[in-house]
């Protein structure tokens, strides 16, 4: 009796553990471009980014995380969504108030959003006094993938850009923790710079 029970823990224990690691999965490359050594603190940040519908709620849940984190640290901050292209970016830019900030971060996509479900199939097989037992469980999970640029620039000087990144990401879109790590990311090389404290 106690044998089935062991067995039937162990099962149910990895099936779980399979269908768990789907809905964990984050793939963030992130590669810092360039980085100028300049005198400047950042009391004040406009965020701005462009894109597709779901790279839209990516942006907002990115800029609602940087926003928290530097509210925290007395920073002003905001941002605004720019529209879908260029066309509409340019547009929406230049109708923007950047007066009363110290610098611009743009946060730009560079390649089409793209919205996939990738599935994974894992057969688990334990020892029982009966023969082995062999489960397989299939689990699907959607995929959002972007290539981003980000680039932070002066105000003050026509916006002239003195830090920029790239980011490749693979999330799921409907998770929020994607957009934590790739915030503390770009802070910490931020900090690293002595751009912010």
């Amino acid at each position: 009796m106690k044998l089935k029970l062991l067995i039937i823990f162990v099962f149910i224990s990895f099936t779980g553990y399979s269908q768990l690691g789907p809905l964990l999965f984050t793939d963030i490359d992130f590669k810092e471009k360039q980085a100028d050594t300049i005198d400047i603190k950042l009391d004040s940040i406009l965020i701005l980014g462009m894109g597709s519908s779901v790279t839209r709620i990516f942006l907002a849940d990115m800029s609602n995380t940087m926003i928290k984190e530097l509210n925290n640290q007395k920073i002003i901050v905001s941002y605004f969504y720019l529209g879908r292209n260029a066309e509409e970016a340019n547009r929406e830019f230049k109708l923007i108030d950047k007066t009363g900030y110290k610098a611009i971060l743009f946060l730009l996509p560079t390649d089409t959003a793209l919205l996939d479900t990738k599935y994974n199939t894992s057969t688990n097989r334990t020892e029982s006094a009966y023969g082995p037992i062999a489960s397989s469980t299939t689990t699907s999970r959607t995929s959002y993938q972007q290539t981003f640029n980000f680039q932070l620039c002066r105000v003050d000087k026509k916006n002239e850009k003195f830090w920029s990144a790239s980011l490749d990401i693979d999330c799921d879109p409907g998770k929020k923790n994607a957009a934590r790590k790739v915030v503390k990311k770009v802070f910490n090389r931020f900090r690293t710079h002595k751009y912010i404290e």
